[in-house]
């Protein structure tokens, strides 16, 4: 048994060696072939800075915390938003019923933090191609798409889900929008099998730089061999209790590169066969479903594979809104496309927003200047605004990321800078923007939402949980129903004079 003296003074001993090591080891850490190794100061030690730590609830109110944990939504009341209100009262617009005809927005939580989208000199006429769409959503035969593209951040359909399901309380519409065969098979919602004979190809792939017809899903997939050699054969197979009261649209998006012979089945009953012809552009097939419909089964044979692109879960009104993640980018790969087959897709698929959210991709990789990063990101933004000139589109910025710095969870130095590029870029190209690291706090927000109980994001400090993307789809919406009533408010004033 060792005496207390004994290890009191080992203590002392190990104490006043990692006290000479922090007193001669450099402050920014030493660099070992690209590698930097760091050691804690005794200030860090004994008076760690305490400056900058953010609590939860600072960023958000308790309801608002409450009602994102325990619900499925954040439930409120009908409103409309005070702020159009007054801008509208305070305005050179002086009829009386102003107020009184502004669109009342559905189940928004007041409290929410009001982060605006922002707009280039051309202001909010950036999105008035969506909202022109929105306002005369009835008169649509087939939803109005929205497309969120973005990296690892949305995948499962984080953030997405939430924004559909509150676009589709306000404007009506169901289902899950379109998924690729990859990603239906991934489905958590629906179960769906597939032979083995199809081979996916995502436009995410860093062996292979030339361009691809990966369709506006940007993941395509081709019928392999059959076994007895002679004919491409694929099937698909999609089954949920209620699938018919679910949907009530089925839909298949595909390139026939050669006669397809095509059928489906919604249980036991075929709905469509066909042989289409070869295409050089995608086609659209639509079938409208019975409620009874419990399982659906699609049957393609061909000389040479079709191009599949995906498949469409949706009603035959209000909005659709699809998640088309793609991990590891950084939102710098739509060019690679077929600028001819993505715009015929759009025009087929009735897009009216684009949704860009990207950017922690690009946050590790700490330089001076993203110069270089601002300047593809306005190319891509270009070649969207030339293939989807009917659509209006609104780039997300970057989140907040943590890094380990001297024992803190602390922000990347970087952030601000690369979302002040995407923010340049975007209006460059005549684009909105919209804040994301600004939503959830600012610097140093990430830590608060990692703690928050329950957590709002991952202990990875980049990605957020189900409840954190929630929270931040519902701030997007309202920041986007905001200006939505604005554009409603102004609109209806110019009829009415």
């Amino acid at each position: 048994m060792q005496k207390p003296f004994k290890v009191f003074s080992l203590l002392l001993i190990v104490l006043a060696l990692l006290g000479t090591i922090s007193l001669i080891y450099p402050r920014e850490g030493i660099s070992i072939r690209g590698t930097t190794i760091t050691f804690p100061s005794l200030t860090d030690l004994f008076l760690p800075d305490t400056s900058g730590i953010k609590h939860i609830n600072q960023l958000f109110s308790k309801d608002v915390l409450d009602k994102i944990n325990n619900s499925d939504t954040i439930v409120a009341t009908d409103v409309t938003i005070n702020y159009i209100k007054s801008a509208i009262l305070d305005s050179d617009i002086n009829n009386a019923d102003t107020a009184t005809r502004l669109v009342t927005i559905k189940n928004i939580e007041a409290n929410l933090p009001a982060i605006n989208i922002e707009y280039p000199d051309s202001g909010m006429t950036t999105l008035h191609n969506f909202f022109d769409a929105l306002s005369a959503i009835e008169t649509y035969s087939s939803p109005i798409r929205v497309l969120h593209y973005g990296d690892s951040q949305i995948e499962v359909d984080r953030i997405t889900s939430r924004l559909r399901s509150k676009l589709q309380q306000q404007f009506g519409g169901g289902g899950y929008g379109f998924l690729t065969l990859e990603s239906a098979e991934q489905s958590y919602q629906l179960n769906i099998s597939s032979t083995n004979l199809w081979d996916t190809r995502k436009i995410k792939n860093k062996n292979d730089k030339s361009k691809k017809d990966f369709g506006p899903f940007f993941c395509s997939a081709r019928i392999g061999i059959s076994e007895n050699g002679t004919k491409n054969e694929g099937s698909i197979t999609i089954t949920r209790n209620n699938l018919g009261k679910v949907i009530r649209r089925f839909s298949l998006l595909f390139k026939p590169t050669s006669p397809l012979l095509l059928e489906t089945k919604a249980d036991d009953s075929i709905l469509y066969a066909d042989i289409i012809p070869a295409s050089t552009s995608p086609q659209l097939i639509t079938i409208n479903l019975p409620t009874t419909t419990k399982t659906i089964s699609v049957k393609m044979q061909a000389d040479e594979s079709p191009l599949f692109f995906g498949l469409g879960f949706d009603q035959n009104h209000g909005i659709a809104v699809d998640n088309i993640p793609i991990r590891g980018s950084s939102g710098l790969e739509f060019t690679r496309e077929n600028g001819k087959l993505l715009a015929d897709a759009y025009k087929l698929l009735n897009v009216k927003l684009l949704l860009l959210e990207f950017g922690v991709n690009v946050v590790p990789n700490v330089v001076k200047s993203y110069t270089y990063y601002e300047e593809a990101l306005y190319q891509q933004l270009v070649f969207l605004k030339r293939v989807a000139p009917n659509a209006a589109i609104i780039l997300i910025g970057v989140s907040d990321m943590s890094q380990n710095k001297n024992g803190r969870m602390v922000s990347y130095p970087n952030i601000e800078k690369v979302r002040d590029a995407e923010k340049r870029a975007a209006f460059k190209a005549g684009c909105a923007f919209w804040d994301c690291y600004k939503a959830m706090g600012g610097e140093n927000a990430m830590p608060a939402w990692v703690s928050a109980q329950p957590p709002l994001a991952n202990k990875d400090y980049i990605h957020f949980t189900p409840n954190g993307a929630n929270l931040i789809a519902e701030i997007f919406y309202k920041a986007l129903m905001k200006d939505y009533q604005r554009y409603c408010a102004t609109k209806t004033t110019i009829n009415h004079e």
